[in-house]
């Protein structure tokens, strides 16, 4: 019974975790900075579909966006895998992406 009770106690505090993480994040269609413009995230050559590809397949996402902006940023991205409803999954990051989970954006 202990040992189910620390259990329950560490899946909740993961769960937990878990929201708290992306407490800031805004999961639907939203650009968080005024100076970025037409933003599109779609698989690779169909700019139509949705951001949606197959973990077992090899098709890749194309992210890109117009800064307005007349200064020169670093910018970086940090893909999430969500849920059907787009909340995000409790899947580790090696389950999802092959490679880093976070990177520059190279001009």
């Amino acid at each position: 019974m202990k040992n189910l009770l620390f259990f329950f106690v560490i899946v909740t505090l993961s769960v937990s975790n878990i929201n708290a993480q992306y407490e800031d994040i805004v999961f639907s269609d939203f650009i968080y900075v005024s100076n970025i413009k037409s933003v599109t995230f779609y698989p690779s050559g169909l700019p139509l579909e949705p951001p949606i590809v197959s973990l077992a397949g090899g098709r890749k996402l194309l992210l890109s966006f117009d800064d307005l902006d007349n200064e020169q940023r670093d910018y970086s991205y940090q893909i999430i895998h969500c849920n059907k409803d787009w909340t995000p999954s409790d899947l580790e990051v090696l389950e999802y992406i092959d490679g880093f989970s976070n990177e520059e954006i190279r001009s």
